[in-house]
């Protein structure tokens, strides 16, 4: 896959092109209807295949105040784009400037004059041009004036509601990630570098590492995970706190992990955590004691399930 960050709004291809357009943040199953319908037109009519994005979401340039928190940033997006076989994926700043161009001007200025188009993919409810005047009507009838084919996604379903990005982001936030990885076809995760902490987990007997994360991206509800952690080039299972540590009295909001059955020293480090399963919510405890007690009941609660996982995938 090539990857374009078209800054200068200078690239171009002489050979014939499909394009999915939207944010894609999240990738999820109905952003992968999209690139379904790209790889049946690349089969069906040898077109290369492209998903056309933007650098930053339109939201903070637009309105910042109202700019969603991100579920994927660009590094994740370029990382499962290539594992769904794009040929090309381009990502465009989007400024403020841009987002006064009308849904002709996008589609012939943009597009039309810079690519060989054979089918633009959306989805049933993508808009585009100033103040989103453009839609799926817009975008037909601009295919019958530019002479490209347009197919239009409906939406997808689960468990009778639409599969959206602010579904997938109201589900992490509700700290109900098994759920967000049903929506998004794979565990929902945070990557950061670790940073040294208070010290009580090792002092308790339950050493964790402390993530340095984005606060721009999706954190799940406060409470205590089952988590799949990359460290070193290999995973390992993790059990993940979020929260305050209020049995301690603090207010800043941690994403600990204690990696099972690690040993070893990772400080400055990344680590990628990918959420399975809930266990908890987030408790203050009477005293240490008590919270050892129940770190150890979080632990065999997350042999349980990891049982389960492994039990599942043995007999699949």
């Amino acid at each position: 896959m090539k990857v374009i960050k078209n800054n200068n709004w200078n690239h171009t291809l002489d050979e014939k092109v499909s394009i999915a357009l939207g944010s894609f943040d999240g990738i999820h199953k109905g952003h992968r209807q999209l690139i379904k319908s790209l790889h049946d037109i690349k089969q069906s009519g040898g077109s290369k295949i492209m998903v056309y994005t933007f650098i930053q979401h339109p939201m903070s340039v637009i309105s910042p105040e109202n700019r969603p928190l991100y579920i994927n940033d660009n590094e994740q997006k370029i990382n499962i784009l290539r594992d769904l076989n794009i040929d090309y994926l381009v990502f465009n700043e989007f400024t403020y400037e841009f987002s006064k161009v009308s849904p002709r001007e996008f589609i012939k200025r943009f597009l039309v004059d810079k690519y060989n188009i054979d089918t633009i993919v959306i989805g049933y409810n993508y808009t585009f041009g100033a103040n989103g005047e453009g839609n799926s009507n817009t975008m037909q009838e601009l295919g019958k004036d530019f002479g490209f084919n347009v197919k239009i996604i409906p939406p997808i379903r689960l468990k009778n509601s639409i599969i959206s990005s602010s579904r997938v982001r109201e589900t992490i936030e509700a700290g109900q990630v098994s759920d967000a990885a049903h929506l998004l076809g794979y565990p929902y995760s945070i990557s950061g570098k670790v940073v040294r902490g208070k010290g009580r987990g090792k002092h308790l007997g339950f050493p964790t590492a402390n993530l340095s994360y984005d606060k721009q991206k999706v954190i799940p509800n406060n409470g205590v995970y089952l988590t799949l952690v990359k460290v070193r080039n290999i995973y390992v299972w993790g059990l993940t706190n979020i929260g305050t540590n209020p049995t301690f009295g603090s207010d800043e909001l941690c994403i600990e992990t204690h990696l099972i059955g690690f040993d070893g020293n990772i400080y400055g480090k990344n680590l990628t955590i990918c959420f399975l399963d809930r266990i908890r919510d987030e408790i203050q405890f009477k005293d240490a004691d008590s919270l050892i007690d129940q770190m150890q009941q979080d632990m065999d609660a997350a042999e349980k399930i990891i049982y389960k996982i492994i039990h599942m995938c043995y007999n699949t």
